[in-house]
């Protein structure tokens, strides 16, 4: 695999900060419910990750940025990329405020309810966001090279030759007379003197 396939950075940084903001906001909640001295462990990490996931998220802007501008698409892609830009410009406003307020509650030195409640409605919106991305690539083929043709492909047909060759095998050591590769119904035969050829 080449990078050069790649059409932009986009979804290179997108998971990450899917990754990091879903399990920094998990950990932050969790850390209402465990008892010192993991209370603050887990408020630490969360803390973390949050703040990172928060600085890739400026990357998954501006690579989105760039691929909307640059990405092939018709009309209706185009709507599409419009509703998803729309609620990551949402997520990304609902980020700032929640690691806005993170900021303002630190001196407390554990979890704010309303820090998380922001958090919540923050990867919620993530999510949803997410899924609009994956709509343009899954269903309308956005930044793809290439796309399987249609039609029905059954893989239940694939590596059977060597259980068929098994099964030809041993019809061929109960009648020597088969040739190689051709079963006993495809075998040419002769029929007796006055036998009726008719089927």
């Amino acid at each position: 695999m080449s990078i050069e396939i790649i059409p932009n950075w986009h979804p290179f940084f997108v998971h990450f900060t899917i990754a990091l903001l879903t399990v920094g906001t998990v950990l932050y909640l969790v850390s209402f419910v465990v008892s010192p001295p993991w209370r603050s462990g887990s408020f630490t990490t969360a803390t973390w990750l949050l703040w990172i996931g928060g600085l890739m998220t400026v990357f998954t802007l501006l690579a989105g940025w760039q691929a909307f501008n640059s990405v092939n698409h018709d009309g209706p892609s185009h709507l599409a990329m419009l509703d998803h830009r729309m609620f990551a410009l949402i997520t990304g406003g609902l980020l700032i405020i929640s690691l806005g307020l993170l900021y303002h509650f630190r001196r407390k030195g554990g979890p704010s309810p309303i820090a998380a409640v922001a958090l919540v409605i923050m990867t919620g919106m993530l999510m949803v966001t997410g899924l609009k991305g994956a709509e343009l690539v899954y269903r309308h083929g956005l930044g793809v090279q290439s796309m399987p043709e249609g039609g029905a492909h059954d893989h239940s047909a694939h590596d059977h030759s060597a259980n068929d060759d098994h099964g030809t095998d041993e019809k061929r050591m109960e009648n020597p007379k088969l040739e190689p590769g051709i079963t006993s119904e495809e075998q040419p035969h002769e029929h007796p003197p006055g036998e009726d050829h008719a089927h």
